[in-house]
């Protein structure tokens, strides 16, 4: 980390509050989900929905729970759709991954939401007309 990043990380520990990890997390990915790319620093909205996500889930991998090539910044959607999802192909190895293949294993998590959201999408779309049949379309609700 660069001198200035370190100044950085500091000044958002000590006047905002952040955590060293959270802090990191924001510098490494320029303040966006890494997942789906949100801006989060946009808004008020974006900012409070800014959580560290556990790339390798910390239920699964607890050696890595604070590893922070396991921390990636990630909107609370993102977040909340990826949960405990294990990204990890069969036989490798996590530390292995970490290391050398952590730009790869993103795409692998931004892949299963994107997966995900698209199922969520039906239902919401489905969710959206049952209601609105309520609301607008009859009289007696």
């Amino acid at each position: 980390m660069k001198n200035t990043e370190k100044k950085v990380v500091q000044r958002l520990e000590t006047e905002v509050g952040f955590s060293r990890e959270l802090a990191v997390a924001f510098i490494r990915s320029k303040g966006r989900c890494e997942y789906c790319g949100a801006d989060l620093l946009m808004n008020r909205q974006g900012y409070a929905s800014a959580e560290l996500d556990h790339l390798l889930p910390k239920s699964t991998y607890r050696r890595y729970a604070s590893d922070p090539r396991n921390l990636v910044l990630a909107c609370r959607t993102c977040n909340g759709v990826k949960r405990d999802a294990v990204i990890l192909g069969e036989g490798e190895n996590a530390e292995d991954c970490l290391a050398e293949k952590r730009e790869e294993l993103i795409g692998r998590a931004r892949k299963l939401i994107a997966r995900r959201m698209g199922e969520y999408d039906k239902d919401w779309r489905r969710a959206t007309e049952i209601l609105h049949d309520c609301w607008w379309r009859t009289e007696d609700w």
